[in-house]
């Protein structure tokens, strides 16, 4: 079947579906179509149950509407999208694919589940927020409101968002919830702050798992992922995901916060750059606001990233807090002009510097001032190093503190 050039002045520019429940869309075109409101291809206003809902082998391509280019799934949705489908040059503010609406009161959840052989694919789409995909709320998204996204075995391609504000973006998703990605790839994404994924509400775990973001931009803050500035947000990167070859021009060529935990295991972050700190974590906003933790555990690589600014620093890490607590952690040949070529702790507002450095490697990276390994800003409080003996860079100037 294939639906193309119709248009709604209200939701669903080619469908309107008010019980999404029993929905069967497989193997089929949705092209040029446009909404006024949202859903410029489908729009549900219920999918309360994945059971009798199918969502495979689609392709949506120049579908526009205010919210969800392609698809907008309304309060409350419950939905699994499944495998084969292709979202290309959909545009909307939000979501230029997908947007999923959710508040307090009626969380959404939706889940783009591709499989090994049967993967999704996104690219070339556009929006103000989340180029490929936006959840939450489209009227009070700075407000702190809820939704949950699952992604598996997709890949996002050369996705925008366009908005220039202080903190919001997202060039592949932007999310106003948790979420959860595994065997995902993204690459060539583009924003304003998070290159790839832009997290901007709501508390609670985000996981990235066995995937891969390489060449990602921001043109302001995180290259590849932005945690949220209005809430303590925890961010695991696990299972083999790879972090590589993205830029920010200001802060975390790979991932940036405001505040939050950064817990790394079984991940590397390479080759990732920054302009001005952080080469690849980076915190964002005023310095002394920022509340930023670093946590390198089992087989976290920070390898060979850098700090282009010839004043600042932190080539591999630029954090309130950082804690490496496994032999196999390593931090190693990052770089920057500035101080801490490896690592540089500057303290949040009111709050005292804590490193915890009781295992893994600092070594071989490289500052144009101080602190070859790591450079800390005290404020003049206290903070403990615990076995700062163990960075083995070669040289006794290898630790720098202020």
């Amino acid at each position: 079947m294939t639906v193309s050039g119709n248009t709604a002045t209200q939701n669903g520019g080619a469908i309107y579906i008010q019980d999404g429940n029993k929905t069967v869309v497989r193997d089929s075109i949705f092209k040029n179509n446009s909404s006024s409101l949202s859903g410029g291809g489908l729009y549900f206003a219920t999918v309360s149950s994945t059971d009798g809902f199918v969502m495979t082998g689609n392709t949506f391509s120049e579908n526009t509407a205010a919210s969800g280019g392609a698809i907008y799934f309304d309060l409350n949705s419950q939905a699994t999208i499944g495998g084969g489908n292709t979202f290309s040059d959909n545009t909307a503010s939000y979501g230029g694919a997908i947007a999923v609406n959710s508040s307090q009161t009626a969380v959404s959840r939706v889940d783009i589940q591709g499989s090994a052989d049967s993967r999704n694919t996104f690219k070339d789409n556009t929006a103000t927020l989340g180029g490929a995909v936006f959840t939450g709320n489209s009227t009070t998204y700075a407000n702190g409101t809820y939704a949950e996204l699952k992604v598996e075995y997709s890949d996002f391609e050369a996705n925008a968002a366009t908005y220039t504000s202080y903190y919001h973006g997202g060039g592949a998703i932007c999310s106003g919830g948790t979420y959860d990605v595994s065997h995902v790839t993204m690459t060539g994404n583009t924003a304003y702050n998070g290159g790839a994924i832009n997290a901007y509400a709501a508390t609670g775990p985000s996981y990235i798992r066995a995937s891969t973001l390489t060449g990602n931009s921001a043109t302001s803050v995180a290259g590849a992922v932005y945690l949220s500035h209005n809430a303590r947000r925890q961010l695991y990167i696990t299972e083999g995901t790879l972090i590589s070859g993205n830029t920010a021009g200001s802060k975390g060529g790979a991932l940036a916060g405001y505040r939050g935990e950064i817990h790394i295991s079984d991940s590397e972050l390479s080759g990732n750059t920054a302009g001005d700190v952080g080469g690849a974590i980076g915190f964002h906003g005023y310095d002394y606001e920022a509340d930023i933790a670093v946590y390198l555990e089992d087989n976290a690589v920070i390898d060979s990233n850098r700090v282009t600014n010839n004043k600042n620093g932190g080539g591999g890490i630029y954090a309130n807090y950082l804690y490496i607590t496994s032999e196999s952690a390593r931090v190693t040949n990052n770089t920057c002009a500035g101080p801490g070529g490896g690592i540089c702790i500057y303290p949040g507002k009111d709050k005292v510097v804590e490193v915890k450095i009781t295992a893994g490697t600092v070594y071989n990276n490289q500052a144009g001032t101080y602190g070859n390994d790591m450079a800390i800003y005290s404020n003049g409080k206290d903070f403990s190093v615990a076995k700062a003996s163990d960075m083995t860079n070669g040289d006794e100037g290898s630790a720098g503190y202020d």
